[in-house]
């Protein structure tokens, strides 16, 4: 029994898109989300903010945010398992608090576009709000969620997670906590026999 509980826990944390082994993931859409405006540097943007959709190829298709605003998405990319150069390594543990702490709570378009804005802001300003510095936006709801999730940032001593960096040589670097549900599926089948096995030996 221990081993097979060993062995769902090892199933249930191998992460999908976690291979340090390049790979190519095809663009299939958004997910939550939805276009959001600002200023970066005192220049004015309007784009996509939330979920990126990718069909990959040899490891479970996946959810993203992008850590690039100032490029274009390509389709497909090419990824590495790796923090993309010029981000600290501060920079990371918050990005990576930020996206582990909420990636399966987000349920709804300005929430999602919320925790993207938090990311950018993380990489693109100094400050702890998207209301004023070098990074801002006043887009209503998603400019609230952005600031309430880098509030919680804000008080953690050193963050630090489990989030999965996504560097690519031509497109958009982008950032996921993988849900690997087929390894899942499996996983609590494996458990589900060894409960049953145990019973039947008591009874």
């Amino acid at each position: 029994m221990k081993r097979l509980v060993a062995l769902f826990f090892a199933l249930a944390l191998t992460p999908g898109v976690a291979s340090a082994d390049p790979f190519t993931a095809y663009f299939a859409g958004t997910g939550l989300g939805t276009n959001v405006s600002g200023s970066r540097n005192g220049s004015a943007f309007t784009v996509w903010a939330g979920q990126i959709k990718w069909d990959a190829v040899g490891v479970d298709d996946f959810l993203s945010y992008c850590i690039d605003m100032t490029t274009v998405l390509d389709n497909p990319q090419s990824f590495t398992q790796s923090v993309p150069s010029g981000i600290t390594t501060s920079d990371a543990n918050a990005v990576s608090y930020l996206v582990t702490r909420n990636f399966f709570s987000i349920n709804s378009n300005l929430m999602a576009a919320g925790l993207q804005l938090a990311i950018w802001n993380v990489l693109y300003d100094s400050d702890s709000s998207v209301s004023g510095g070098n990074f801002t936006s006043s887009t209503s709801g998603a400019a609230t969620w952005a600031n309430a999730f880098l509030g919680d940032l804000l008080q953690q001593g050193s963050p630090t997670g489990s989030a999965v960096f996504l560097n690519t040589t031509r497109g958009q670097d982008q950032v996921t906590v993988p849900e690997p549900a087929t390894l899942l599926l499996l996983g609590s089948g494996v458990v589900a026999l060894a409960v049953r096995r145990r019973m039947r030996r008591r009874a």
